[in-house]
C-alpha cells in the first residue's frame, strides 16, 4: 500500500502543473476552461473529439472535473483505501463534501462519460452529488 500512497502524493504534487497544461491545450482548441460548472461542457467536447482513447487526456480531464467538484461542493482529495472489493479502491477521490461518508470519483465519471457520450452528464453528476451532500 505504501507505493500507492507515494503515487497519490505525486498526483497531488503535480496537480497544478497538469491542470495548467490541460487548460492551455483546451484554449489552443478554442475551449475556455475556468473551473465553472458551465466549463464542463468544454471538457465533454474535448473528450468527445478524442478518437484515440488517450488515457493521459482522460486522467487530465478527471483532475479538472475533480477540481470543479471540489470548488463547487467542498471536500479534499484523498486516496480511497477501503479494500479491493470497493469500487474506488486505490483511486483518487474527493471526500469530506458530505456529512455522509461518500466519495466522489472523477475518473469513474469521466470513464462513464466516454462510454455513454451524453452531453451535460458530467455537470448533472456534479450537481447531483453536491445537492445530495447538502441534504
Amino acid at each position: 500500500m505504501y507505493e500507492d500512497e507515494i503515487k497519490f502524493d505525486q498526483f497531488l504534487f503535480e496537480m497544478d502543473d497538469v491542470l495548467d497544461v490541460f487548460i492551455a491545450d483546451a484554449e489552443s482548441e478554442g475551449v475556455h476552461l475556468d473551473y465553472s460548472l458551465e466549463s464542463l461542457a468544454g471538457v465533454e467536447q474535448i473528450l468527445l473529439s478524442d478518437a484515440s482513447d488517450d488515457l493521459t487526456l482522460e486522467n487530465r480531464a478527471a483532475r479538472y472535473v475533480g477540481e470543479v467538484f471540489r470548488r463547487f461542493a467542498g471536500g479534499t482529495w484523498c486516496l480511497c483505501q477501503k479494500g479491493p472489493k470497493y469500487l474506488f479502491d486505490n483511486l483518487p477521490v474527493i471526500e469530506g463534501h458530505s456529512s455522509s461518508p461518500v466519495e466522489f470519483c472523477p475518473i469513474s465519471l469521466v470513464r462513464l462519460f466516454k462510454i455513454r457520450k451524453r452531453c451535460g452528464m458530467i455537470q448533472k453528476a456534479i450537481e447531483s452529488n453536491a445537492n445530495s451532500s447538502s441534504s
